[in-house]
């Protein structure tokens, strides 16, 4: 098992390798940028992902098990969603205000924004703690909330059958890739 594991490895880093590819616009690799240059190099990806490996490798055997792995996927999203919490946070306090929340939105995205953040504020303080963002980013854009809140447009916490049978129209651009997404860290 050790041999295929090692070969495997060193197939990947040689295939990565080749192009010294830019993995830092894929979302799930700018986690291995450890020099933060913008870029995930072949070899900062290869020591980023045996390193999680390992970590998830609780008995040791060169294999993952199923509930190994999934320790693995538990891993790597904590890490991505407490990066996410920091970027958003930047007043650093414990807590994400609705002003952090909607920064970079406008228009129709900071409406959508805050309703996302009400319904994700379960004590009504005004706040998102790292539990409450957590809770939200826990499964993204299939958490339900995230759904819930473009549909709830009059952001009474309710969604009636007139707002559920809505037919969304298409912008006239939808085809050039013109369509809105809004958000941040991911797709809603």
């Amino acid at each position: 098992m050790k041999t295929n594991t090692t070969l495997s490895l060193l197939v990947a880093g040689v295939l990565l390798s080749a192009s010294s590819l830019v993995l830092a616009a894929h979302a799930g690799m700018a986690e291995y940028d450890t020099d933060a240059n913008g870029t995930v190099t072949a070899e900062e990806a290869l020591a980023g992902k045996t390193a999680d490996f390992n970590t998830a490798n609780t008995n040791t055997n060169d294999d993952l098990t199923l509930a190994e792995f999934a320790g693995l996927e538990n891993i790597i999203q904590t890490r991505r969603v407490n990066a996410a919490f920091t970027k958003i946070n930047t007043d650093t306090t414990s807590d994400i205000t609705l002003a952090e929340f909607t920064a970079t939105a406008t228009g129709t995205a900071a409406t959508y924004l805050t309703n996302v953040f009400n319904l994700a504020d379960k004590d009504a303080n005004a706040v998102l703690s790292v539990a409450e963002f957590t809770e939200l980013q826990s499964k993204g854009s299939n958490s339900g909330m995230w759904e819930f809140a473009r549909l709830d447009t009059d952001a009474n916490k309710l969604v009636s059958l007139e707002e559920f049978t809505v037919v969304p129209v298409a912008p006239a651009n939808a085809g050039m890739g013109g369509g809105a997404k809004g958000g941040k860290g991911g797709k809603h």
